[in-house]
């Protein structure tokens, strides 16, 4: 069985993460082009906002799988004070995206990687954990079903302009 280790993202480990990325944006892209950006608008994007920096600064928590001293998986979040005008204000922490490479898959990667950000988003006093998967990750919605998450809403959509 291969051996992987997580540990806080540094800023050395920036050009495999965005090499990990790609196959994250090219899933999406891939699965519904209409809505999501191209992996090469992605990457574009997230340098011009300088996301990199963001998950470097400690306004949120990252960290990444390492396997090999190969970058194999990403996760990152946030914690936010929520006010809405249909629920109570409450502090929650928001997982922003988990990648596992193709080939690190099934290995126990995500799962870690998804302990590692409970338990520093757990620490910063919050309510509740939420996330947002893809409608065609029908593997990744398994995957948090069986972590405890649960569908509160659904966003629809209905495209009426090509």
């Amino acid at each position: 069985m291969q051996q992987f280790h997580i540990r806080r993202l540094r800023e050395e480990d920036i050009p495999s993460l965005k090499t990990l990325l790609v196959e994250l944006d090219t899933s999406h892209y891939e699965a519904e082009p209409n809505y999501y950006r191209s992996p090469e608008e992605m990457a574009q994007i997230r340098e011009e906002r300088n996301v990199f920096d963001c998950y470097l600064d400690g306004n949120m928590a990252a960290y990444i799988a390492c396997s090999n001293r190969q970058v194999v998986g990403f996760i990152s979040g946030i914690v936010r004070n929520i006010t809405s005008l249909i629920s109570p204000e409450k502090r929650v922490g928001f997982i922003n995206e988990l990648v596992v490479s193709d080939t690190h898959r099934n290995l126990g990667i995500g799962l870690s990687l998804m302990d590692k950000i409970e338990s520093d988003l757990c620490s910063q006093d919050i309510e509740e954990i939420g996330l947002t998967v893809a409608s065609f990750n029908h593997e990744g919605e398994d995957f948090y079903h069986k972590m405890g998450y649960r569908v509160m809403t659904k966003t629809m959509t209905k495209r009426v302009k090509d």
